[in-house]
């Protein structure tokens, strides 16, 4: 007999979680047709303003994993010239420690999330060439 109220007490416990839950809003998204809207401080994948790039390179510096590689010219004016700049999002841990030695905020963790590729050739980029460009 003891076991039998025993149980009959866990079930209501159960059946009161339960029902607790039943009534607040979903917090499920329907993934196709909704989209997640990340936090201002979201770290998506690398972005780059080209214009503003000075080849200073402290950001391949500041990469844990060396996932970032400029590649520049030096002008008549003996000034940098970006060529390149090749990011491995493969290797990318997503830190942002990237971002914050670059003196002229060139660089910047953009707020893509829907990363995921079948051939990981398609995750080295050259952001020089890319769309990456935001003003």
């Amino acid at each position: 007999m003891r076991k039998i109220l025993d149980y009959t007490i866990s079930l209501l416990k159960g059946l009161g979680v339960t029902a607790k839950y039943l009534f607040r809003p979903s917090v499920t998204l329907q993934y196709p047709k909704q989209r997640w809207t990340p936090p201002e401080r979201f770290r998506g994948r690398v972005a780059l303003r080209p214009k503003k790039c000075i080849s200073c390179q402290m950001c391949a510096r500041a990469c844990p994993n060396n996932c970032l590689e400029v590649k520049f010219n030096v002008g008549e004016d003996k000034k940098r010239k970006l060529n390149e700049f090749i990011y491995r999002m493969d290797t990318c841990l997503f830190c942002g420690l990237c971002v914050e030695p670059c003196p002229a905020s060139a660089i910047f963790m953009n707020h893509d999330y829907e990363l995921s590729v079948y051939d990981r050739n398609t995750l080295i980029m050259n952001l020089v060439k890319t769309d990456s460009y935001v003003e």
